[in-house]
């Protein structure tokens, strides 16, 4: 498994930051009936706090770690009450059973799962919750077909979807319960934000190199063709899929 260098992330922070679409709040209420609402919560991969800030407006009290000083940077502008740490994922530097649940997002593609997971199965208190999310554009957006045709304009192979290889690891984790949810939901937006959104993905610098620009000028000219105008909006349709378990 590749992991991407946090270095690639500090880069891009500031987009990310400002393109990146929040998660829907479907996924918030999901998080709801699995317990997670208030309380000590890890978010792991925490960006720029993104997923966090509900649970924080909430009364969570909040602890993250990211390996990207840039990420963090922002995090702390955006939840000045949380204990934020530089690390990773799979030596989390936390005493066992410190929290009462975990949260993850659009990160565990990104690490060595079983030793992530097995680390989050230590920090969690027994009975805490944990969840891991992240989202896929669905097939009935136009925006999948619009990057594969982007690729091919620009000479490249499509980037392949992070859910293409499944998350077996949280299956054969020794959690007390497991369960998925698929749960839909719709980004509006517009050419431009979307277009800013992907010139942030690092899955792009990571697959195409000195070519991703070429791939989102490419995929800018044929939502341009299709919709006329930088300002005009567009609605992004995603499954976000989030894995729930019990410590």
């Amino acid at each position: 498994m590749h992991f991407a260098d946090p270095a690639s992330y500090d880069d891009v922070a500031a987009a990310y930051d400002f393109f990146w679409p929040s998660p829907s709040p479907e996924v918030y209420q999901v998080l709801d009936d699995h317990g997670i609402r208030t309380g000590s919560i890890l978010d792991v991969g925490i960006g720029t706090g993104l997923a966090s800030l509900p649970l924080a407006q909430r009364g969570a009290r909040i602890t993250g770690i990211d390996p990207s000083p840039g990420m963090l940077a922002l995090a702390r502008v955006r939840l000045p009450d949380a204990e934020l740490v530089a690390g990773r994922a799979e030596e989390l530097p936390f005493a066992d059973r410190s929290f009462d649940a975990a949260i993850s997002c659009e990160t565990f593609h990104w690490v060595d799962q079983p030793r992530a997971l097995a680390e989050l199965r230590r920090v969690v208190r027994p009975g805490g919750a944990v969840a891991i999310w992240w989202s896929t554009i669905s097939s009935a957006s136009e925006v999948p077909e619009a990057r594969r045709a982007a690729a091919a304009d620009a000479g490249l192979e499509p980037v392949g979807d992070a859910l293409s290889r499944g998350f077996r690891a949280f299956f054969a984790a020794p959690f007390a319960e497991r369960a998925m949810r698929a749960v839909p939901a719709a980004i509006l937006t517009t050419v431009d934000a979307w277009v800013g959104y992907e010139r942030a993905r690092v899955e792009l610098r990571e697959a195409y190199g000195s070519r991703a620009s070429a791939w989102c000028d490419a995929l800018e000219r044929r939502l341009l063709r299709a919709y006329g105008r930088a300002e005009a909006r567009m609605t992004v349709r995603t499954v976000q899929y989030v894995y729930l378990a019990r410590v």
